[in-house]
C-alpha cells in the first residue's frame, strides 16, 4: 500500500514537469524528466517480482495458506497490478512528454535556422556584386567612374531591400 503514495508523488511531479514544459524547455526540465523516468523504470523493476511471487502464492494449491490469508494474498496482488498498471500510465506519460519537449525544441530551432537563412540570403547578392566589382579586369563597367563604388552599394541595397520586403511579405521573418 506504501507504493501508492510513492506513486502519488511520482504523478504529481509528472504533472508538474508537464505544466513547466508546455510553457518553456530547458535542460533542467530534460533532466528532470529523464530522472523521473529513471524512477519509474527503478519502481516497476521492483514490483515487478511481487505480482508473480505473489499470483503464484495466491493460487496455489497448497495447504500452506488458510483460504482467509489467500484472499488478502489476492487483495495484494491486485493491488500491486494497480501500480504497475498506473506505472505504465506514467511511462507512457513521461514518454510523451519527452516527444512534446523534442517538438518544441525542434520548432524553436527551426524558426531560428529560418531567421539565419533569411539573414543569408539577405547579404548574398551584396556578396556576388562585390565579388565581381573585385575582379582584377580593365574593362568594367562603372568600375573607372566616381560614383561607381557608390552605385554598387546602391544596387546592393537594393537587391537586400527588395528581398526583406519579399520576405516580410511572406512572413518568413516572423518568429
Amino acid at each position: 500500500d506504501q507504493f501508492f503514495v510513492v506513486l502519488e508523488k511520482l504523478l504529481e511531479r509528472a504533472d508538474s514537469l508537464e505544466d513547466d514544459i508546455l510553457y518553456e524547455q530547458n535542460v533542467v526540465q530534460l533532466k528532470t524528466l529523464n530522472g523521473l523516468k529513471d524512477e519509474v523504470r527503478q519502481m516497476r523493476r521492483a514490483i515487478w517480482p511481487m505480482r508473480e511471487m505473489l499470483n503464484t502464492l495466491s493460487r496455489a494449491d497448497q495447504s500452506f495458506f488458510s483460504s482467509e490469508t489467500r484472499l488478502y494474498l489476492r487483495d495484494v496482488y491486485e493491488h500491486v497490478v494497480q501500480v504497475l498498471e498506473a506505472l505504465d500510465t506514467l511511462r507512457d506519460q513521461l514518454a510523451d512528454l519527452l516527444d512534446i519537449y523534442m517538438s518544441n525544441v525542434s520548432n524553436r530551432l527551426n524558426v531560428e535556422v529560418r531567421i539565419l537563412t533569411v539573414l543569408t540570403m539577405l547579404f548574398m547578392p551584396a556578396t556576388l556584386i562585390s565579388g565581381i566589382f573585385g575582379m582584377n579586369f580593365e574593362q568594367m563597367p562603372l568600375l573607372k567612374n566616381a560614383l561607381g563604388f557608390w552605385i554598387a552599394i546602391a544596387i546592393m541595397s537594393g537587391c537586400a531591400g527588395v528581398m526583406a520586403f519579399l520576405f516580410w511579405r511572406r512572413n518568413m521573418l516572423k518568429k
